[in-house]
């Protein structure tokens, strides 16, 4: 019989929640952005499709990933593995400055909304993996979830460990930033 996840670890699985220092070409300096949320994703779209659901609107849409993926990296709250738990993080940016980032740089704003939706567009099947061992495999070239650091002394951007195994499971299966590479 094959081995099924608990309850709880499949909920751990699709609510942990990875984040990512970008430091950018584009930018000019580093910026820390956390992994969207399903509820992120739809209020979104819902916001894109508001006034023309057959033609949405993608620079709001892409405005409002980054107003909510862009994080403050001094801010948050540790969970109980002493982490900072990226889902605490506020948003750099507010909801008013949503305009003001749908008339910015389209070079910029795209290869942010390509670094935001590489973090969450690893697949589904990346997110399931319950191997903990510590001679799993290590990170492969496709792997960009990092961590903000921890209260351990990981320097941030260091990697938040890839007990998920995201990276060889978008390696393995097509998905992932560099799988037409």
């Amino acid at each position: 019989m094959a081995d099924y996840l608990s309850k709880a670890a499949l909920l751990a699985a699709l609510t942990r929640t990875h984040e990512k220092e970008v430091d950018g070409y584009f930018l000019g300096g580093k910026v820390l952005i956390r992994e969207l949320t399903a509820r992120q994703r739809l209020i979104a779209q819902q916001a894109a499709q508001a006034e023309n659901p057959d033609e949405p609107d993608n620079g709001l849409y892409q405005a409002m990933l980054i107003q909510m993926c862009v994080v403050d990296p001094e801010s948050g709250v540790n969970g109980a593995d002493g982490r900072i738990d990226p889902r605490t993080r506020t948003p750099l940016f507010t909801i008013e400055d949503v305009r003001d980032l749908m008339e910015s740089r389209w070079g910029a704003v795209n290869a942010l909304i390509d670094e935001i939706t590489s973090l969450a567009g690893l697949g589904p099947a990346a997110m399931f993996s319950s191997d903990t061992t510590p001679d799993r495999p290590k990170r492969g070239k496709g792997a960009r979830a990092q961590g903000s650091g921890d209260a351990a002394g990981e320097p941030a951007g260091a990697g938040t460990g890839d007990d998920d195994q995201r990276a060889a499971l978008a390696d393995q299966s097509g998905w992932g930033p560099d799988a037409d590479a």
